[in-house]
């Protein structure tokens, strides 16, 4: 799941570095749609767990961004 699609490693007790990997071609997945998608897989593993998640997502390098 998350371990092998995003290279997912601990890096405090709550803390996680994904690497998300896209295509910048025009006809290809955008980063947006990338972290959209993976907002929605870790919403539906905590439903199915019956939790409640907080997500802050920060682009290391690049132009900073935050979604």
């Amino acid at each position: 799941m998350l371990e092998l699609d995003y290279q997912m490693q601990k890096t405090g007790s709550c803390d996680y570095l994904l690497t998300i990997a896209y295509d910048r071609e025009p006809d290809s997945v955008s980063l947006d749609d990338e972290i959209e998608n993976l907002q929605i897989e870790m919403f539906n593993i905590a439903e199915i767990y019956r939790c409640s998640i907080e997500v802050d997502i920060h682009e290391i390098g690049g132009e900073e961004r935050s979604w």
